[in-house]
């Protein structure tokens, strides 16, 4: 066991190894069930757990291999056993890993478990061990304030002695003494560093940095300089560590905190405020000048090849930057500040640098009111299909039709996916709006079946986060049954720029289940300009959807219609249907009827529209009504008009129907 002037030291490296071990756990198991086949990472996962149940163990009820003595403090026995209960907290978060392994061939489950440990980790361990690790460090030094009070108290008794006794024991007291205060000088400082530094870089921690803008920004009131903020998260570093391991990612960090502090002042501070983000503040800023060619050589930096065992490791940066203003600055707001402007960085193609401004600052109050909305409009079911008619170029009949989400937002108003998705995606609510609008378009369709209406497919949008996810084969599968359709009445389409992802492999397989399955696949958005042959050599398609761009100026261009007429031509060798989108004039259909038989969608026929607007529509629809005109009377033929009722912004006209 290791003596009371080595115990708080101990104690606090612990504490705060194990909220570092807590976030590792967390993350690690994110991985584990992207990968779940990956060794190494599921390795390094229970190895992180083992470790972080030994230390928990030894923090409150001692272990002599590691030196440790169980924590005695009253203070900080709360904490773990009172009101607090961190010890059963603890026992729960290692207890969902054990069961996140032991659901290995269950990976809805798997997701299920996932969450909780991520909520775990950022609400209920990490505030905790944090006051742990503060409570420790004022134990230390209220008990190093006491020690000290005690051997100066004894250090005056033995001056005393020492004028009545002999000279010859006055020096080796005096040694000892010094001696006992040297070491107690000693102690606190490590502990002191321990508390405001990160483990890993050795560079200041979120704490430290805290304490030092608040310092600057107070000085900067009363000198009248200015400081600036610099927020910076790496680019690409998932992917080093994905390729070289953990141990290659410590090593790139440990790098980075080279080169900051390479590029940056003696009185600036450098600091690691999370997984792969860092911020250096900076004092006495005279123009934003020099904080562009400094953000300019940082970039430059970070951005050389850092060696790692003989391989060369190569990573980016994206940097916000907030400058303080006399009279209006606070430091919790700087550090926002910066990060608005990061966010801005990385949106608009990273590897760069921008400085806050009112505009940018608005633009994010607007997306954080934007979040809630989308949060409530979840909980208040606001989120419904539209639906747009895929007509037979041969027939004249309805074909399909489109799922397309809308957000209601009251009223008549209906926004189209373009104003949430991007939001909904950072919140990581993009999968859990899918399936809502999937369900309930299932739902439609399974009603127009048994009102026997001639609707004889619909089609949904995947993204790439279904692509990637295995449970999701198994629970649309689930839900076709569940609605008693069957899964060659459904298809799924699929944006042709996915196939130019990473994750190509991946989603060639999950799609080829899913057609295995019997369902419809389809690429959308074909010929606008990504992997489009190659997505028709990976994929056995059903049907390939023809991007608008193709037939914007098939009226007035000849070598338009040529390339539409080779890409049908190409289709129909390969015995894959063709379905034209974004059709508006008669001119348009007139001209594709000339080339092959195929489908048309298109506000020419009808926009996307709510369930009981198309219901009535589908009622309504003459199929006949596409052939009212040949080309000779073209240009004096009217589009097709639909009643009112049928307009997008149309609400729904029997409020009793649910969907």
């Amino acid at each position: 066991m290791v003596t009371s002037k080595g115990l708080y030291a101990k104690l606090i490296n612990v504490s705060g190894r194990q909220r570092m071990l807590s976030q590792r756990m967390a993350f690690l198991a994110g991985q584990h069930l992207q990968d779940p086949e990956n060794i190494e990472i599921k390795n390094q996962l229970l190895d992180s757990k083992e470790l972080f149940r030994r230390s928990h163990n030894a923090l409150v009820t001692g272990n002599s291999e590691m030196e440790i003595n169980p924590i005695l403090s009253n203070d900080v026995r709360d904490i773990y056993f009172g009101s607090i209960d961190l010890d059963r907290k603890v026992n729960q978060y290692v207890d969902k890993f054990n069961l996140l392994i032991e659901l290995n061939d269950l990976p809805d489950r798997q997701a299920e478990v996932l969450k909780t440990i991520q909520e775990m980790a950022n609400s209920k361990l990490l505030f905790n061990l944090d006051r742990v690790v503060g409570q420790l460090v004022h134990e230390s030094n209220s008990s190093n304030r006491f020690l000290w009070r005690l051997e100066f108290g004894l250090l005056l008794f033995l001056l005393a002695g020492i004028v009545c006794e002999a000279r010859f024991i006055f020096e080796p007291l005096a040694k000892l003494v010094s001696e006992t205060l040297d070491q107690l000088s000693e102690n606190r400082d490590l502990m002191q560093w321990a508390a405001d530094h990160d483990e890993l870089t050795g560079c200041a921690n979120r704490r430290k940095l805290g304490q030092d803008i608040k310092s600057a920004v107070e000085a900067s009131e009363k000198t009248g300089e200015r400081i600036a903020v610099m927020r910076l998260d790496l680019d690409r570093f998932k992917a080093v560590n994905d390729t070289f391991g953990h141990d290659a990612g410590d090593c790139i960090l440990c790098s980075i905190v080279t080169k900051l502090n390479a590029c940056t002042r003696l009185d600036d501070v450098v600091a690691r405020i999370g997984g792969d983000e860092f911020v250096v503040l900076l004092r006495n800023v005279s123009d934003e000048r020099g904080l562009e060619k400094l953000a300019t050589r940082i970039i430059a930096e970070i951005e050389k090849p850092i060696p790692y065992q003989n391989q060369m490791c190569s990573v980016g940066c994206s940097i916000g930057i907030a400058v303080s203003t006399p009279g209006e600055t606070h430091s919790e707001r700087m550090l926002l500040d910066s990060d608005i402007a990061l966010n801005e960085a990385k949106t608009s193609g990273r590897g760069r640098f921008e400085f806050v401004t009112p505009d940018l600052t608005d633009k994010f109050r607007g997306l954080e009111r934007l979040k809630v909305q989308i949060l409530d409009g979840l909980d208040n079911n606001e989120f419904v299909p539209f639906f747009q008619p895929q007509i037979c170029g041969s027939t004249g009949c309805i074909a399909g039709v489109e799922t397309l989400a809308r957000w209601h937002e009251g009223g008549n108003q209906y926004q189209t996916a373009a104003k949430f998705i991007g939001v909904a995606e950072e919140l990581n609510l993009l999968e859990k709006i899918d399936r809502v609008v999937i369900d309930k378009g299932l739902l439609a369709f399974s009603r127009w079946k048994q009102e026997g209406l001639s609707v004889p497919r619909i089609g949904f949008n995947l993204s790439m986060a279904k692509l990637t996810d295995a449970g999701f084969i198994s629970w649309m599968e689930s839900r076709v049954q569940t609605f008693g359709l069957e899964p060659r009445e459904i298809g799924l389409e699929i944006l042709e720029s996915v196939m130019v992802d990473g994750n190509s492999a991946q989603i060639v397989s999950n799609v080829s289940k899913l057609q295995d399955k019997g369902f419809n696949i389809e690429i959308d958005d074909f010929g606008s300009g990504h992997a489009s042959m190659n997505a028709l050599l990976q994929l056995a398609v059903n049907r390939i959807k023809i991007d608008r761009s193709l037939i914007q100026n098939i009226c007035e261009d000849e070598n338009s219609r040529l390339l539409l007429d080779a890409v049908i031509t190409l289709a129909d060798n390969l015995k894959i249907e063709t379905l034209v989108e974004g059709i508006e004039t008669a001119d348009q259909v007139a001209l594709l009827s000339q080339l092959h038989t195929f489908v048309y969608q298109g506000y020419y026929f009808a926009k996307p529209m709510s369930f009981d607007a198309l219901t009535q529509w589908v009622k309504q629809y003459d199929p006949t009504s596409l052939f009212q005109f040949t080309s000779s009377t073209i240009e004096s033929q009217p589009a097709i008009h639909w009643p009112a009722q049928f307009a997008l912004n149309s609400p729904a006209s029997n409020e009793s129907t649910r969907i």
